[in-house]
């Protein structure tokens, strides 16, 4: 009787009668045995009817969570599988795509750009030489480089010009500084490249400079990084092919005709690399608004150094010849003669296979499915992090439901049983 009463003592703290709890006061002074006495019996039917009921609507609620978690898991893990494989489907539509580009590719366009890139890895100790290996690299392609994403590349071969002199004087007027500079779309993207310890010393062991101690490259000179979120673009009008070439107005001289020998804008005639036709910034601005007008500016270019001489009244910023003519604006004009090694890949006029109407329509093909995959990827995420949400509350719903089976247990195990009726009576 003694070991009944411990076990079911939660019970019977828990079932006083009213009338007990009137009483209690007016007992205080009476012997324990008189006052156990006032205690209702824990095996009185309504007491253990009561406990019982109370106890199994506890496990319901329970087992209601739990059903109601479960299903919504399943719908979660079906969304995030089905977004996974859509994804996967987008990515190889894309490489499909982009591998028709490739046999599509001009040979003198690809034998260019290889060619450029071959002359910047010459530049060994340069941040641009660690750029070309990368994008040359097996894992890059892999995305196993977490920085490579982040780089659109290197000046020098995210643009094509028409001609050899064109090539030579662009390269000339930018200087090798500026041709070697990495492009990336935003500030917060150029900080993984690079980090530097409390006083000020690069970390060679994080970003480009870990990569290129692998490659066995130690850079030595300082790099720029162009940022195109960050620069301020052209904010006039460009035309509405995937050029997008800048609709500047012509100069003229003061008679109100145009200078002879003008052939137009360098931003203009340097035509955007075909993966680049419909790349955008957050702002909505694409290369040439962006890079290239950074670049050149309104740079005016001219058949020879007579002509832009003549011109000099009506130009506003900077000009070039192709003779090897450069003047830089406010007073400032380049002399002497100096080859640049590294020029912008070449495209002979004649060649129209790159820029043909079939590689426009495949470039804003890829360029809409990667729109897709960008949307579905956010998504992605959003299901992922909902659904470890409700696994997490499954989880701890789980392990409270079994706590409460087990001390369910353990309490209505130390009831009486009810004894069992004679059938034979």
């Amino acid at each position: 009787m003694e070991d009944n009463n411990q076990k079911s003592g939660f019970e019977v703290r828990n079932s006083y009668s009213s009338s007990a709890l009137e009483n209690r006061g007016n007992n205080h002074h009476q012997p324990a045995e008189r006052r156990t006495l006032l205690l209702p019996d824990s095996s009185s039917p309504s007491v253990v009817g009561n406990l019982i009921k109370c106890e199994t609507k506890e496990i319901e609620v329970l087992e209601d969570k739990l059903r109601r978690y479960g299903v919504c898991i399943k719908d979660l893990e079906t969304n995030v599988e089905s977004l996974n494989l859509w994804c996967s489907n987008i990515k190889q539509e894309v490489s499909s795509l982009q591998a028709s580009l490739d046999l599509d590719h001009d040979f003198d366009c690809i034998s260019g750009k290889e060619f450029v890139m071959e002359q910047i890895v010459c530049k060994g100790d340069s941040a641009a030489a660690v750029i070309c290996r990368i994008f040359q690299s097996l894992s890059y392609k892999d995305n196993e480089i977490e920085f490579a994403d982040k780089i659109l590349g290197v000046v020098a071969f995210l643009g094509i010009v028409r001609t050899n002199f064109l090539s030579r004087i662009f390269a000339q007027y930018l200087g090798e500084h500026q041709m070697l500079a990495i492009v990336c779309k935003s500030h917060a993207d150029a900080s993984y490249l690079e980090k530097h310890e409390p006083d000020g010393r690069v970390n060679n062991a994080y970003g480009l400079h870990e990569f290129a101690s692998e490659l066995g490259i130690f850079i030595n000179r300082r790099y720029d990084v162009l940022c195109l979120d960050n620069i301020r673009p052209y904010m006039g009008d460009c035309s509405c092919d995937p050029q997008r070439y800048l609709l500047l107005p012509n100069p003229t001289l003061p008679n109100g005709i145009p200078p002879p020998g003008f052939l137009g804008y360098a931003v203009n005639m340097i035509e955007l690399d075909v993966n680049f036709w419909h790349w955008r910034t957050a702002s909505g601005h694409g290369l040439r608004e962006t890079l290239f007008y950074r670049l050149f500016g309104e740079l005016q270019v001219y058949e020879n150094r007579q002509y832009m001489s003549m011109a000099s009244s009506c130009i506003k910023d900077s000009a070039v010849s192709l003779d090897g003519g450069i003047m830089r604006g406010n007073g400032v004009i380049s002399l002497g003669y100096w080859e640049a090694d590294v020029q912008f890949p070449v495209v002979p006029l004649e060649s129209r296979t790159y820029f043909s109407p079939r590689r426009v329509e495949i470039t804003k093909e890829i360029e809409t499915k990667k729109g897709q995959l960008k949307e579905i990827t956010v998504w992605l995420k959003s299901q992922e992090r909902v659904l470890a949400k409700v696994l997490k509350t499954f989880r701890k719903t789980k392990e409270k439901y079994a706590s409460w089976l087990d001390e369910t247990e353990k309490t209505l195990g130390g009831l009486p049983c009810k004894p069992e009726t004679d059938s034979s009576n």
